[in-house]
């Protein structure tokens, strides 16, 4: 966000702040790629939680750097923080989505979620629907590289958390696409 010049102007940063954003940035950067290097390009509840943390400690020193008016301007822009609770339906093991392990990634909601809310047989079909809208949006947003890894990290998690079959981690129905 603070490499982007519109951000930079309207923040109106000096010199000296735009190069130490810029060091906190290229140390986070370093730090993100060091942990993806570890294993299964650091998409495991680990590496997510150590991204997070990162990421959080990088916002919290940008933010050091900032006088009172940015700080209030960056507020106004970002608007209230927002964190995701992980454990909400994964019963505080695993990721979120499911049941003992993470939804895979690109999924709207995933089979433990779906009978968690006891979605009836209407609103799993709009889900569907959404599914392969968001499928469809992906497949035109995302480059070729990024959709191998997509594809490489949605193999990774068909392989645990009980998971079955076709998009969302719901049973293939006759007809669907096993590999979207």
């Amino acid at each position: 966000m603070y490499a982007k010049e519109d951000v930079r102007k309207a923040l109106k940063l000096t010199d000296e702040q735009k190069e130490k954003i810029d060091e906190i940035s290229k140390d986070l950067q370093k730090d993100l790629r060091e942990l993806s290097a570890g294993g299964r390009g650091g998409f495991d509840a680990e590496a997510q939680r150590k991204r997070q943390t990162l990421q959080k400690e990088a916002k919290e020193h940008v933010l050091k750097v900032l006088n009172d008016d940015q700080k209030t301007l960056v507020k106004d822009l970002t608007g209230e923080p927002f964190e995701l609770q992980r454990a909400a339906f994964a019963g505080g093991a695993g990721g979120f989505g499911g049941f003992g392990g993470g939804s895979r990634p690109g999924t709207v909601l995933s089979t433990g979620v779906e009978q968690t809310l006891k979605l009836t047989d209407e609103q799993k079909k709009q889900v569907e629907e959404l599914q392969k809208d968001v499928d469809g949006k992906l497949e035109k947003i995302l480059t070729e590289e990024q959709r191998k890894q997509l594809k490489e990290m949605r193999d990774a998690t068909r392989g645990g958390g009980g998971r079955t079959g076709g998009a969302g981690g719901r049973p293939n129905r006759p007809g669907q696409n096993p590999n979207p």
